[in-house]
């Protein structure tokens, strides 16, 4: 008799140990390994193949016996295999990727994001209120940009749209072309994340490219990369073996910034290590438009359900601090987040931003749903955008 034992150190509250039970041989017990746990193989009490009721069991028959022992051991093996391929990426499995999804070509320069539950938020008492409390969010699949909207990018959805900016047309000086003040430049800074966009601005180029931008729970359950609440994305320790995992503040805040990470303000796409995920620059370099409106208290109402199955956030805005000013929710932090100030590259961290606002901090990342069509960005077909035909944001699927 076959005998699966699930190991009961560290275990995974999202899977289960499964029994796989044949007759009649047994197995050693060593090798076998089934989601980082061992597989113990023993010998499940029995009727005995030695005797028969009659009498001695034939040599034919024992070897006929063996061979029906040794399929259903494969048979169980197979099953198995079926088994941990189900839990770990098929449609039998809630939030994750179908068949049809998984088994396609991944769009340009997008990364698969399996779905699956996780803790979103925290409970930790370093982090701010609008961070609390943890609860468990379930997502479905979706591909994700694997880095941010590059000033390249954008600047070829200006080209084929002639869409102006509703930053730019608002304020004189400083916007996406112009990312620090006015005269400043992004020549030589094409693979930097396109900044001084607003959430419309954000909007409407995710529309253009077919894509839409991530809801807050879609953004964060990639940024953790896998990984079960850890303070940041890559682990517990800002800085693992001395290394700087991320572009943020370094220095007295905001006197100066030393640069010590290689950086003084934003920092190209890809220049620190990606995440579980290989997504890029989910923490610090800039913050990233999310489509949620921003509650303070989001957290709080989303904790009184057992689980929020794909949730689109709250259906309007509230921030006590700012009560007449609707706001969109920003995740990731940026290059000016500093502990002594608030170390917002944090995954669980969240802010409010006005939508009609673009800052030299924020740019933004888009994501398609998983059972959405194949992404093809228009090389001059799609008609012009500007603020008011990006009011509304893309639903998710």
């Amino acid at each position: 008799s076959l005998h699966y034992v699930g190991s009961d150190i560290n275990p995974n509250p999202y899977r289960r140990p499964i029994q796989i039970k044949t007759v009649g041989l047994l197995i050693g017990t060593s090798g076998a390994h089934l989601w980082g746990s061992p597989m113990h193989f023993s010998r499940i009490k029995g009727p005995s193949l030695a005797r028969s009721a009659t009498g001695p069991i034939s040599k034919g028959a024992q070897v006929a016996l063996l061979v029906c022992g040794l399929l259903g051991i494969a048979s169980a093996l197979l099953v198995s295999s079926g088994t941990i391929a189900s839990a770990n990426g098929s449609a039998s499995n809630p939030g994750e990727p179908s068949g049809r999804q998984a088994g396609r070509k991944a769009p340009p320069g997008m990364v698969l994001i399996a779905g699956g539950m996780f803790m979103m938020g925290t409970n930790d008492k370093e982090s701010f209120p609008n961070e609390r409390p943890a609860h468990l969010v379930q997502v479905k699949g979706f591909w994700m940009d694997e880095h941010d909207v590059t000033n390249a990018e954008f600047a070829k959805f200006v080209e084929v749209t002639g869409y102006l900016s509703a930053w730019w047309r608002w304020v004189p000086g400083a916007n996406w072309r112009y990312p620090e003040w006015p005269g400043s430049s992004i020549q030589g800074r094409e693979n930097y994340p396109v900044v001084q966009v607003s959430w419309y601005d954000a909007v409407a180029y995710a529309q253009w490219a077919g894509k839409r931008l991530p809801t807050e729970a879609e953004w964060e359950f990639a940024a953790r990369g896998g990984l079960e609440s850890k303070r940041y994305v890559w682990g517990d320790d800002f800085r693992p073996g001395g290394r700087y995992m991320a572009n943020t503040w370094q220095g007295v805040f905001p006197v100066r910034d030393t640069g010590e990470d290689g950086f003084v303000g934003t920092s190209p796409v890809g220049s620190f290590p990606a995440n579980g995920y290989g997504l890029y620059d989910m923490a610090g370099n800039v913050w990233q438009w999310c489509s949620d409106w921003y509650r303070v208290d989001a957290h709080v109402e989303a904790a009184s359900q057992n689980v929020c199955r794909d949730p689109a956030g709250p259906a309007g805005s509230y921030d006590p601090g700012d009560p007449y000013s609707p706001k969109r929710v920003v995740k990731g932090g940026s290059f000016l987040c500093n502990p002594s100030y608030c170390e917002s590259y944090r995954p669980s961290a969240r802010r409010g931003t006005p939508p009609d606002t673009g800052s030299s901090h924020t740019g933004f990342r888009c994501v398609i749903s998983g059972d959405d069509t194949l992404v093809s960005r228009s090389t001059g077909n799609q008609p012009s955008l500007t603020n008011e035909t990006a009011s509304s944001p893309s639903k998710p699927n």
